[in-house]
């Protein structure tokens, strides 16, 4: 009773789902049938009138297999089409949701120092697109630099000069940490990378760290300035970078001004533009006028050009001594930006002494 139960059951799922073939030969006389069954209905279905149902067929297939839409080059196969399709689906995805698309790397272990780059490039651009429009609020949620940041401490690049060859991602790091309010991370590695030149000085590593120093302030200071960062805010900290650098990290004059005088050259810019606006503390333009003979290896055009856009109590008198002193060699061997800087101070000099009606010092 019970093996004739077994067997109406056994009976019963081999007509749901018939068994597989059990060998080679079952499974090849199976495949002939499905050809043989497949070659029938096709010719059934689109007759071509030839008198051989098997030639049919074959015909049929070969109008097909020789269509022009089919043509392609012998090489494309279907590996490579797939990892194509995987590279478009992976290329939508960091244009659409990048950090999501980073931190899925990162979680795998297969993140780079380029998937970083390309990741933060893409949130850049859609903060920028007028389609996907994304507040600083937004970014600032997202945390899209600190994200990058905690991935390279944990993978060993926050500390090592590899990601210094790496100014693309650097720069876009800086950007988004700016963003965040999370410029004490920028400031930690400067200073991270102030005393990494101390210990093999004046040999290519050390001279591109100072680059690298360099390039970093002036973005740090820039990206400030541009999402609207207080500018007695931003003095102040620059101050304190150049003061600290003065008495410890940096002690030589020389590698301080490669490392500062950009940077400080772009701020004296901006205070004299906002001189006559104000909308800053004079406390702030007095600090950074008694910090300029820490960063300039020449500090008189910068002091002279300050004094004379004072947001209180302008005055020509240290700009007019400069200018007497200049001698045309001088000029004509001077740098392209300081040729440029002393044209400048030349003529809002000129400026101030016309405004005063004193047109013989303006000659």
């Amino acid at each position: 009773m019970k093996n004739s139960a077994v067997l109406n059951l056994q009976k019963l799922t081999s007509m749901i789902h018939p068994p597989l073939p059990l060998n080679l030969r079952q499974s090849q006389k199976l495949l002939t049938l499905i050809n043989a069954s497949f070659r029938e209905q096709l010719n059934k279905e689109h007759s071509v009138g030839l008198t051989s149902q098997q030639h049919a067929a074959d015909q049929h297939l070969h109008s097909i297999l020789s269509n022009p839409l089919f043509n392609s080059r012998t090489n494309i196969r279907i590996p490579q089409q797939d990892g194509i399709s995987k590279f478009i689906r992976e290329s939508q995805v960091i244009l659409e949701r990048p950090m999501d698309y980073f931190e899925e790397q990162a979680a795998a272990g297969t993140a780079t120092l380029e998937i970083a780059r390309l990741c933060l490039e893409a949130q850049r651009n859609n903060t920028l697109s007028s389609a996907i429009r994304k507040t600083e609020e937004d970014t600032r949620l997202l945390k899209p630099g600190s994200i990058v940041l905690n991935w390279l401490w944990s993978s060993g690049f926050g500390e090592s000069t590899i990601l210094l060859t790496r100014w693309k991602l650097v720069r876009l790091l800086i950007h988004f940490l700016v963003i965040e309010g999370r410029e004490k991370v920028i400031w930690r590695w400067l200073s991270k990378l102030e005393t990494a030149h101390d210990i093999s000085p004046n040999t290519e590593d050390s001279q591109h760290i100072i680059q690298s120093q360099k390039k970093i302030l002036l973005k740090t200071i820039k990206s400030q300035m541009q999402f609207g960062v207080d500018l007695n805010i931003i003095i102040k900290s620059f101050v304190q970078r150049v003061r600290e650098a003065s008495t410890s990290s940096i002690p030589a004059k020389s590698v301080r001004s490669i490392v500062f005088k950009p940077t400080g050259r772009y701020l004296t810019g901006i205070l004299a533009q906002r001189s006559m606006a104000g909308g800053f503390d004079p406390l702030s333009f007095d600090e950074f006028l008694e910090a300029v003979h820490l960063w300039a290896f020449t500090s008189t055009p910068y002091e002279a050009f300050l004094q004379l856009h004072h947001p209180v109590h302008p005055d020509e008198t240290l700009a007019m001594t400069y200018i007497r002193g200049l001698s045309s060699d001088g000029i004509r061997m001077a740098a392209p930006k300081t040729r440029q800087f002393i044209a400048r101070l030349c003529l809002d000099t000129t400026g101030m002494l016309l405004s005063k009606d004193s047109q013989v010092d303006a000659v």
